[in-house]
């Protein structure tokens, strides 16, 4: 089963620990805001999800994530490449994406060649902005 987004059920937010995640991406808040819905690309026969925990604060192409994969929340970063589209009515609309660091949370060394092509197929259903908002016609490249 390939990769699709959702908004994560309570069940998943549960099973995934996913409120907890949020809170040590965010570690001055104490509590998840009301307003915050989880969303994520999940790709559940294999027990793997793509979450994007943070925006870039003053560097809005720049996006802190979390692939989890084989058990590990890898942390990710990414960012918003030169030669995507500069208007969400651009069509096709084109999302390029730099990969700015794969880390172990415990700083183990990371097997590239296993998760790229993993974390390439959840960007790929990922899109602009998962469940929250897709663009019709998406094109979604990679720079890594």
């Amino acid at each position: 089963m390939p990769f699709v987004n959702e908004f994560v059920s309570e069940a998943d937010i549960k099973k995934y620990h996913l409120d907890a995640l949020w809170l040590r991406w965010h570690p001055f808040d104490k509590t998840v805001p009301s307003y915050y819905r989880h969303i994520w690309a999940v790709d559940r026969e294999r027990d793997a999800y793509f979450i994007q925990l943070d925006s870039g604060g003053n560097e809005v192409h720049k996006k802190g994530c979390v692939l989890f994969w084989r058990g590990i929340e890898w942390q990710v970063g990414i960012a918003v490449a030169q030669g995507s589209s500069p208007s969400l009515k651009e069509r096709p609309f084109r999302v390029v994406w730099d990969l700015l660091r794969i880390q172990h949370p415990n700083g183990h060394a990371t097997p590239t060649a296993e998760i790229i092509p993993i974390l390439k197929e959840a960007l790929t259903a990922y899109g602009y902005c998962g469940a929250l908002q897709q663009v019709p016609h998406t094109v979604v490249e990679f720079n890594f």
